[in-house]
């Protein structure tokens, strides 16, 4: 648990800060209190480990830690002791984060693979290599939440993935996946805004697609395209895809599967947009390609 606030105790006995606890009589206070010697602390930090709990602060030049103690407790808040005595300043909250801990995991990797964390303009934090009979890495975000990237390098420093800039937080997890492209006209569909298929014409559509694995060293398996709903609107109920056979669409479904793609290589699809009843209407009638794999 992490708090940003605008607080400056200003006189003794005014106290505010985290609390955890588990009931009426076990507690523990992480409280600011009245230094008139130092600056404020404007972020506060609660990190539970188990039962024991690690309380730490920041007033601009990195985290202090100021104790530890150990209670089985799952509760936990800010409080201001006495706020309504004169005098007494108010707690003004900035931000509450609450997130599963300081570090972010990098998962399905290989052993010999170099993961680096890089700040939001792709400069390096920190890299790490996978131990031998390891599948991933862990790295300590330099501060919650943490702007920056990802990037994943193959043994021979083959570039594999990247992911970012994205908002991180303590406790997330990335994955090496294969992130699939599907193709149509010599371009690849877009997944921020829509693809124009065309007029329909004798109340049909039928384009032929093809799936692609861009990357260079990881497998993609068990492939399943699938026709979603887009918002609340009816035109994935039109939609159908089906495999290619040689050249010529085999059996239309809501869903198909079409096996393992190897890096590198890429299948075709059809998909087919048949108008069902007799609707008239200006807008576009849109849906969704949903494709998963292992």
């Amino acid at each position: 648990m992490q708090v940003t606030a605008d607080y400056i105790p200003a006189k003794a006995g005014d106290e505010g800060g985290i609390i955890v606890w588990k009931d009426g009589y076990f507690k523990l206070e992480f409280l600011e209190s009245l230094d008139t010697t130092t600056k404020e602390y404007s972020q506060w930090r609660a990190h539970k480990i188990g039962s024991r709990w690690e309380f730490s602060a920041d007033r601009g030049s990195g985290y202090e830690l100021f104790d530890a103690a150990f209670l089985d407790a799952t509760k936990a808040g800010i409080i201001l002791k006495n706020p309504y005595e004169d005098g007494y300043e108010p707690l003004r909250l900035d931000r509450v984060i609450l997130c599963r801990g300081k570090k972010v995991s990098v998962g399905n990797l290989g052993p010999g693979y170099t993961v680096y964390l890089c700040d939001e303009n792709g400069y390096e934090v920190k890299s790490l290599v996978v131990p031998p009979e390891h599948s991933g890495v862990e790295f300590e975000l330099p501060t919650i939440p943490f702007t920056g990237m990802i990037r994943v390098f193959g043994v021979g420093n083959a570039f594999l993935s990247s992911i970012g800039p994205t908002v991180m937080y303590g406790g997330d997890v990335f994955v090496l996946g294969t992130d699939l492209e599907v193709w149509w006209n010599g371009k690849e569909l877009r997944i921020d805004s829509s693809t124009y298929l065309g007029t329909m014409y004798d109340n049909q559509i039928l384009v032929q697609m093809e799936v692609r694995n861009p990357t260079t060293a990881t497998y993609a398996q068990d492939i399943k395209v699938s026709v979603m709903q887009y918002l609340n609107e009816f035109g994935y109920e039109w939609v159908d895809v089906a495999p290619d056979v040689g050249g010529l669409p085999g059996e239309f479904a809501d869903t198909i599967n079409i096996g393992d793609l190897a890096p590198q290589e890429g299948k075709y699809i059809w998909v087919k947009v048949t108008r069902l009843e007799p609707i008239f209407q200006l807008d576009p009638a849109d849906f969704i390609l949903d494709i998963t794999h292992l």
